[in-house]
């Protein structure tokens, strides 16, 4: 009965998502996009990025292999999050020009207002992470963060006021470096000194690789549609993964 009732919770979050990001949508225009592109190169997409994940599976488990045993599959869900903060959530800094000239039709000084206001947020996410230190349920509030990331890239797409889209920007900031953080210090928290080196490459392979990548497809994408339509998109494959890893058991949310 429990698993029902999470699948019908997850399922009507991804139709309510859809829907709300379907409402003002032209579906005749992106059915012909659909048409125009070229399944093969979607089918050798999809193929590569499943392999590229359980390359990283491996070579996680290979790193984490001096640290006790562990699972290959726990290692390739950790992998996933991790790769999808910022391949999802880092467009929306990448974007910013984008919103400042198209949407509040400003220039460099809004720009700057805008950047601020989302390293502030960073700033405060760091000090909030700083102050708990190790605490339980580190994973859950971990998956619980990404899925309001998730929420706040949605409300940024849908919102054009300059001083409301700046207070969701000091938000995401925010969300952005906690994930980050609680990611990192799960890690590192239970590695011996000698292991310290492996664990940040990890790091830097789950986090970092994402954030080029994520930015190349998103302008890519953004070209054909429109910024806040890609952001949109994103905030609901983003908060679809952390509602995934929360209400099913998947050994995350227990770390």
């Amino acid at each position: 009965m429990r698993n029902i009732i999470r699948t019908v919770i997850v399922v009507g979050l991804a139709v309510g998502l859809i829907a709300l990001f379907l409402r003002n949508a032209d579906l005749s225009r992106v059915w012909a996009h659909v048409r125009a592109a070229r399944p093969d190169y979607l089918f050798l997409s999809l193929a590569a990025t499943g392999v590229s994940f359980l390359i990283r599976a491996e070579r996680w488990q290979y790193l984490l292999s001096p640290l006790g045993p562990t699972h290959y599959w726990t290692v390739f869900r950790t992998t996933v999050i991790g790769f999808a903060t910022t391949f999802l959530g880092n467009p929306l800094l990448t974007f910013l020009p984008v919103f400042t000239k198209d949407v509040f039709g400003g220039g460099v000084n809004d720009y700057t207002y805008l950047m601020a206001a989302a390293g502030c947020g960073a700033a405060a996410g760091a000090l909030v992470v700083a102050w708990l230190g190790r605490f339980r349920h580190m994973g859950l509030t971990l998956l619980i963060i990404q899925f309001l990331f998730g929420l706040v890239i949605v409300t940024f797409a849908l919102l054009h006021v300059f001083w409301v889209n700046a207070i969701v920007l000091f938000v995401a900031g925010a969300c952005m470096v906690m994930v980050s953080a609680m990611l990192s210090s799960l890690v590192q928290l239970n590695a011996p000194n000698e292991m310290r080196g492996r664990v940040m490459s990890i790091y830097m392979v789950a986090f970092r690789g994402g954030m080029p990548l994520g930015s190349l497809v998103a302008g890519w994408t953004a070209t054909r549609s429109s910024a806040p339509s890609v952001l949109m998109v994103n905030g609901v494959l983003l908060t679809a993964v952390s509602a995934w890893f929360l209400l099913k058991s998947h050994g995350v949310r227990e770390l």
